[in-house]
């Protein structure tokens, strides 16, 4: 009887052994019931117990694994984790309630947050395509300021062949210099296009450069075409 209590009441982990199941056989290891921390039953080896083998009834594993992957707390890019929102028996697939720099609450799964995927709310992909095409300011949310008007009236008429007015610009080989391709340099060299003023050229036959532009009114645009140049 000695044996069989041998280990009956001692804890081992989270499992703490009731009694023995059947009888002992030779050469084999007894079962042992067991209740673990969490309340469920098991049944286990004393081998295993000794040897920490199996320290609980599968719960120990779970939890290792949720610790493991538990994110709340923790900021990845623009989202701070609050909470699991929906639990899943997917390690990383749980549903993380995050609140965004922006103040916005989004709902992200374990494995969107950890590779990158998701950096925000949203409002991050909105910045960098707000950056990427609007560094200059000149074009937000399709407002189109006077001086990248003048820029792209510029280049349509000496870039674009179906243009209205190419033939005068274009078709004549009159061209841009390859600064000015990029509108913050235009900006640099230019400055805001004055009010009342538009964008003209010093020599009407020379290119579109730094050094042969200037913001003229109608009246000196008009004095200064070509027809008027051939006038003795």
């Amino acid at each position: 009887m000695t044996k069989r209590t041998e280990i009956m009441g001692y804890k081992f982990g989270r499992l703490t052994v009731l009694e023995m199941i059947g009888e002992r056989v030779t050469g084999r290891h007894p079962s042992w019931k067991c209740v673990c921390d969490c309340g469920n039953q098991c049944v286990r080896t004393a081998v295993s117990l000794r040897t920490g083998r199996e320290p609980s009834c599968g719960c120990a594993s779970k939890d290792f694994q949720r610790q493991k992957h538990d994110l709340t707390g923790k900021k990845f890019d623009r989202l701070l984790v609050l909470q699991a929102e929906k639990l899943s028996n997917l390690k990383r697939n749980i549903i993380w309630k995050c609140v965004c720099d922006c103040g916005q609450v989004t709902l992200a799964s374990g494995v969107e947050i950890r590779s990158g995927n998701k950096k925000s709310c949203g409002c991050l992909h909105l910045d960098v395509l707000l950056e990427t095409h609007t560094k200059h300011g000149h074009a937000r949310y399709g407002k189109l300021s006077p001086t990248y008007v003048s820029w792209c009236s510029m280049r349509t008429r000496c870039g674009n062949p179906n243009a209205r007015n190419f033939k005068h610009y274009g078709g004549r080989r009159i061209s841009i210099c390859d600064q000015w391709i990029k509108f913050e340099n235009f900006l640099a060299d230019m400055g805001e296009r004055p009010e009342g003023k538009s964008l003209d050229r010093i020599d009407v036959d020379g290119n579109y450069e730094p050094n042969n532009c200037k913001w003229s009114t109608h009246s000196e645009q008009v004095k200064n075409q070509r027809r008027y140049l051939n006038v003795k």
